[in-house]
């Protein structure tokens, strides 16, 4: 392996970092490796070990960027009308499935995560996005518990309708982003009363 070319150090834990995103991404936690890691990264694994203490370290690095990589794709913008919002943040996210967005393939895939870090980063990614759309849809920052409990069941029914969408293959984009939209409207008008 080619010695890796001096980069500042916080440009080279991003560099890890990045290279974990896409190797979390399509391989199971337990199929990856520090050596597929550093392989990926074009580092050796002892520079790995200068910046994360453990691959469970790593991964729950990459899920937090990966998050803050998706983070910007909802637009939370009070100044604009729901209606024109709704539409948008629907077919951003399945854009980003439809892409294979690195992002947004690992924070799926992290919140099967047996590491208890790594579950954690990822529920806390899941919760960030259920106050986005608290934001969008009731205009509060801090719903109440039955309000993000009924959000949560709704992104659970979202992940599943892609599942079915881009891996059973009996649904296409149009009829998932026609029951997305359709269903979190009445569901928000009933954890608003």
């Amino acid at each position: 392996m080619a010695t890796a070319r001096r980069l500042p150090p916080a440009a080279r834990r991003m560099q890890l970092i990045a290279a974990a995103i896409e190797v979390f991404a399509e391989r199971e936690e337990d199929e990856v490796g520090l050596e597929d890691l550093a392989a990926a990264a074009g580092v050796t694994r002892n520079l790995l070990y200068r910046y994360f203490a453990s691959r469970g370290d790593l991964h729950h690095a990459a899920v937090v960027e990966a998050m803050a990589r998706l983070a910007p794709r909802m637009d939370t913008d009070p100044g604009r009308a729901l209606d024109e919002k709704l539409p948008r943040n629907v077919a951003r996210w399945l854009d980003a499935v439809e892409e294979r967005d690195p992002a947004m393939l690992l924070v799926v895939r992290a919140g099967r995560s047996s590491d208890p870090q790594v579950a954690a980063a990822a529920a806390a990614a899941r919760e960030a996005l259920t106050r986005a759309i608290a934001r969008n849809h009731l205009g509060v920052d801090d719903p109440p518990p039955a309000a993000l409990a009924a959000l949560d069941g709704y992104l659970a029914l979202a992940e599943r309708l892609i599942d079915r969408w881009t891996a059973d293959g009996d649904l296409d984009r149009a009829a998932v982003e026609r029951v997305l939209a359709d269903v979190l409207r009445p569901l928000v008008a009933a954890v608003a009363r």
